[in-house]
């Protein structure tokens, strides 16, 4: 089976919008959880891993709202949040 052709072409268009998104995740923006949250309906469709790890993805995107945009927590602000609730 030759790999080639049309499959490089969708390998290159969809890893651009994924590495954007990446980027903003890194950096905690707002749309970088929207281009997140896109990506990981894209990942669905990979049976079975890709759903896996999508479903991963949105669960982990939609609970924590608060962790993105210009109202972030900070890292500080996490840690305490996180010593506080492993205590109860």
């Amino acid at each position: 089976m030759a790999f080639g052709g049309p499959e490089i072409v969708i390998m290159a268009v969809l890893t651009v919008p994924f590495g954007i998104a990446s980027f903003g995740l890194y950096k905690r923006e707002n749309w970088g959880r929207i281009l997140g949250i896109i990506g990981c309906f894209f990942t669905l469709l990979s049976i079975p891993i890709g759903t896996i790890i999508g479903v991963c993805g949105l669960f982990a995107l939609f609970g924590s709202p608060e962790l993105f945009g210009s109202s972030k927590l900070k890292h500080k602000e996490l840690k305490l949040a996180f010593k506080a609730a492993k205590k109860k």
